[in-house]
């Protein structure tokens, strides 16, 4: 009688596990449901269509680089009010200040909210006209965003560098940043977000 009564219990304490384990697991769902929907929701930067990504930084007698910069916001500079203050900017400041100084020609085809899928246009239009001879590829939030497989926005990205470099530019990539350690989104889900990117 003792051992029918321990195995009641066993029992009774099993589906007790089974039912606080699938409501764990339901809760985190509805969790997870409700932070995107809110992180959908939230009114982020938008970008500046006066804030036109083309300067030219250093000595006018200086020898010229031709620097395009491709990819999302990131690249493009939204939430940022004058182009010295982009990633662009700085880049092109550095390299007119640098060893030799030179006249950076900055420009930029990125478009904010672009994914890895959309590299192969930026990459048509950066390469018509004079060639870059530097291009900045800034890629990969909205990809971690959206969910996308990593191995088909690594192949779009490996596609684009290797048009870019097919045309004689050197190519700097910078990928997903750290999304774990944004604000904007709340965790769980921005532990989760940061593991994906």
């Amino acid at each position: 009688m003792a051992e029918r009564s321990e195995g009641r219990v066993v029992r009774q304490l099993s589906r007790a596990a089974a039912v606080t384990a699938l409501a764990g697991a339901v809760g985190g769902m509805a969790l997870l449901a409700a932070e995107t929907v809110a992180a959908r929701t939230r009114r982020y930067a938008s970008p500046d269509m006066q804030l036109a990504m083309r300067a030219t930084v250093g000595p006018a007698k200086a020898p010229s680089l031709r620097l395009v910069l491709l990819g999302d916001s990131t690249a493009l500079g939204v939430g940022v009010e004058q182009v010295a203050d982009t990633v662009g900017g700085q880049l092109a400041a550095l390299l007119a200040e640098g060893p030799g100084g030179r006249r950076v020609e900055l420009s930029s085809v990125a478009v904010a909210g672009s994914h890895s899928s959309d590299l192969n246009i930026q990459v048509a239009r950066a390469l018509v006209g004079q060639r870059p001879d530097v291009a900045v590829i800034l890629i990969g939030t909205n990809d971690a965003v959206r969910l996308a497989r990593p191995t088909e926005s690594a192949d779009q990205l490996a596609a684009a560098v290797r048009r870019l470099r097919d045309a004689g530019a050197a190519v700097v990539v910078g990928t997903c940043p750290d999304l774990g350690s944004t604000r904007a989104f709340a965790q769980p889900l921005r532990q989760l977000l940061g593991w994906h990117g």
